[in-house]
């Protein structure tokens, strides 16, 4: 995942404000596994369907965007 951030500020699409890589893998790995986890620890019997994965990915990967997408303009 730190490969993917570092490649992405050099390309200049991700500004990452004096975090660095490292520590915004760090946020970003939890972030997307956190709600699919926390479903099949209190609900193993009851996993969660492929649409629901994917929404929880795409809505963590959306917010860490918003947070380090550097504006286009």
């Amino acid at each position: 995942v730190a490969g993917m951030l570092e490649q992405a500020m050099e390309k200049g699409a991700l500004e990452l404000g004096g975090i660095g890589r490292d520590a915004a893998a760090t946020l970003f790995v939890p972030l997307v596994r956190g709600e699919a986890q926390m479903q099949s620890l209190t609900h193993p019997e009851s996993p969660a369907s492929v649409v629901q994965r994917d929404q929880w990915v795409n809505e963590a990967v959306t917010m860490f965007l918003r947070a380090f997408q550097k504006n286009p303009g």
